[in-house]
């Protein structure tokens, strides 16, 4: 049984002047024309609370080669929602285009919803070598009246080499709205929202071999993922913004990769990669096209990438020690991945055709055991009370990269908008201890 609240508090006021200029062609910084300048304001005054209720009965049998398990759960949401937000753009110079009022957003929400589910799983391990595993999951809430049945399979195969599994999986999931799902930019409630379902594939490998005198753990999956009933959303800023009005299909195929090994002895060092494609089409979303001859033609978009369309993520971790002082040890991480898609804000979906530059940083770490085995003189007082001691020293972001999170999206009187990029943080220091007690 489980009781808790959430309390989000959005509330900011924000002020900027803005100059924009067209600079003369060449290397000169000399103004050509000054296209924009004035004020922004934003406000916002965001208040959401919610008190989850649940129960849950959860049943295990294990009986031969089989082993049952079942759970039948409750669940209660009160969800209090108070929007309150508005921007202020002041051009300066400008009296026809005044002060006036943008993106205003003002609503009251109140939304409680009953939650029923179960599911039911049996793991059979058929022989030595195979082992099967099946179940159900159901789940009903009264905020739709939508009753989801999704059941899956899964399936490893060990074959006569103890060092190699193959592994199968097919289901169906789903995912019912909660309440951000529900809500529109303007802040207006879609009650009728469907749950998001998806129908996976999955086929992994595990191997384990012998390389540069270890042994070194190779695990790679590839899957396919059919999803529909999709409610699309858009990332402003760093605010998830769902369009709860409108429906998607698409899809997600990938490949994940990774190897792991102690390449130096008791520490492990690892590589992986991921390779991901993610798409979706909108329902019925479409725009008017003037062509060459003057006419207006309609244009559906079709595939979009969806917001999480990363198709390159890699990383390299890398752990060695001093071969005289092998207490004093160095960590090695490399991190990259490749441009998201991104597009101005409250805009339709098929105008997020710009791309966030790709992440990439390294950082690099040295720590000290000062307990370690590998020293023949230890700190008698420490060893008295402490098992292990280790002073670790690294540098974040070794690099100094700018890595773009986000845009601030600026918008003038004439309603053109302008990408200001935020960066995540530059290059830190961070020192910490790291003490085992006795």
């Amino acid at each position: 049984n489980s009781v808790f609240r959430i309390n989000e508090r959005e509330t900011f006021d924000v002020e900027g002047h803005y100059i924009f200029d067209e600079l003369e062609s060449g290397k000169s910084a000399t103004v050509k024309a000054n296209l924009a300048s004035g004020t922004r304001s934003a406000h916002a005054r965001n208040h959401l609370r919610a008190d989850i209720y649940s129960t849950e009965l959860k049943a295990y049998l294990q009986k031969g080669r089989s082993y049952f398990e079942s759970g039948l759960r409750y669940q209660f949401d009160r969800i209090d929602d108070s929007l309150n937000e508005y921007s202020v753009i002041d051009t300066a110079g400008d009296t026809s285009a005044g002060r006036g009022l943008s993106d205003v957003v003002s609503s009251e929400n109140q939304v409680s919803t009953s939650r029923i589910s179960f599911y039911m799983q049996d793991v059979v391990a058929i022989n030595s070598r195979l082992t099967l595993s099946a179940g159900v999951r159901g789940n009903f809430n009264t905020g739709n009246r939508e009753f989801l049945l999704t059941p899956r399979v899964s399936l490893a195969f060990q074959p006569q080499n103890p060092d190699v599994t193959y592994r199968f999986a097919a289901g169906s999931y789903s995912q019912p709205s909660f309440y951000r799902e529900m809500r529109m930019f303007n802040g207006q409630l879609v009650h009728n929202t469907r749950a998001q379902r998806s129908v996976h594939f999955l086929a992994g490998l595990d191997r384990s071999f012998v390389k540069l005198n270890t042994r070194i753990k190779f695990t790679s999956e590839v899957y396919y993922k059919a999803l529909s009933d999709l409610v699309p959303y858009k990332i402003e800023n760093l605010r998830v913004r769902y369009l709860a009005d409108q429906r998607a299909k698409g899809y997600a195929a990938g490949v994940d990769l990774s190897f792991s090994g102690e390449l130096v002895k008791d520490m492990e060092s690892s590589f992986r990669l991921s390779l991901m494609k993610t798409m979706e089409d909108i329902e019925g979303d479409f725009f008017n096209r003037t062509t060459a001859s003057g006419s207006t033609e309609r244009v559906e978009p079709g595939l979009l990438k969806r917001p999480a369309d990363q198709r390159i993520n890699a990383s390299v971790f890398f752990q060695d020690k001093l071969f005289n002082s092998p207490s004093n040890k160095v960590h090695l991480t490399l991190l990259y991945g490749s441009s998201l898609p991104v597009g101005p804000p409250q805009t339709e979906r098929y105008r997020d055709v710009f791309k966030i530059p790709a992440y990439k940083r390294a950082d690099i770490g040295f720590s000290k055991d000062f307990l370690d085995a590998s020293l023949q003189r230890r700190s008698a007082k420490l060893n008295k009370y402490f098992s292990s001691f280790i002073l670790y020293a690294g540098v974040f972001n070794l690099l100094d990269n700018n890595n773009t999170v986000s845009y601030l999206w600026l918008k003038d009187a004439y309603d053109n908008q302008y990408a200001i990029p935020n960066y995540l943080s530059g290059r830190r220091l961070n020192v910490k201890l790291i003490a085992g007690f006795k």
